[in-house]
């Protein structure tokens, strides 16, 4: 067991920590179907260090609670569950097993305040953590569900077994990492792979390029028939929307 880190506790009690909003667009239309919350800190630690230090300190399942409903909470602030948009949260897969994640949940849907329509939200299981009990995840996930929420898988491809945490766990969005953007007009491997997980998931499951930066990765985008997109030539994060 790691010890208490007394700096990460001062973050979350003195609100020093934050979310920003990087919009995620529909390509053929450009217009904005949602946001990603990303967490930032006043202090300038990046969301690594910090998710870092959180795991070192046995204190990851706190930390990603209080972002996932502060970036909840953001959201509803800035009057976006009344509108037609969607939120995307990051959550660990640990953090959903945790009982602590179910009352942070509870208590938000109970909240009449942020008007939540779980429809409106997408927890995009994060890659950088393990998932050690497949079935325990599949049925949290299935509960989920059926309140209404949704699940995108994220950075898929940045490890071997993406492909079966988007079978496994049937998520909604499988968002693909930079890596596929980065050069993606110069590389007809890139679009290979992009076009057969294109034609092989876009029946049932969205796909959202992310790191979109050039004009001319943008149009191979297109042009392969992604429809969704993230990245700094669409939209960089921002408090305000």
């Amino acid at each position: 067991m790691g010890q208490i880190d007394p700096y990460l506790t001062t973050l979350i009690n003195k609100n020093m920590l934050y979310h920003v909003l990087q919009p995620i667009y529909a390509l053929k239309s450009n217009n904005i179907i949602g946001y990603e919350a990303l967490l930032r800190s006043k202090t300038n630690d990046t969301p690594v260090t910090l998710f870092k230090r959180a795991k070192q300190t046995d204190q990851l399942t706190v930390l990603d609670i209080y972002s996932f409903s502060n970036a909840i909470r953001h959201f509803s602030m800035m009057g976006q569950f009344c509108k037609p948009l969607i939120l995307f949260i990051n959550i660990y897969p640990s953090t959903l097993l945790s009982t602590l994640f179910k009352q942070a949940l509870d208590e938000l849907l109970d909240d009449p305040l942020l008007f939540l329509n779980p429809e409106q939200v997408v927890f995009e299981i994060n890659e950088n953590e393990d998932i050690h009990n497949f079935s325990e995840t599949k049925k949290i996930i299935s509960v989920l569900k059926k309140k209404g929420f949704l699940v995108a898988s994220d950075d898929t491809g940045t490890r071997g077994g993406s492909l079966q945490r988007i079978i496994e766990l049937d998520v909604d969005y499988v968002k693909l990492d930079r890596y596929f953007s980065t050069d993606l007009a110069q590389s007809v491997n890139k679009q290979k792979v992009i076009s057969l997980l294109f034609h092989f998931f876009n029946d049932e499951k969205r796909i959202i390029l992310e790191g979109i930066e050039t004009a001319k990765d943008l149009e191979v985008a297109k042009s392969i028939g992604i429809e969704l997109g993230q990245g700094f030539l669409l939209g960089r994060p921002t408090e305000q929307t």
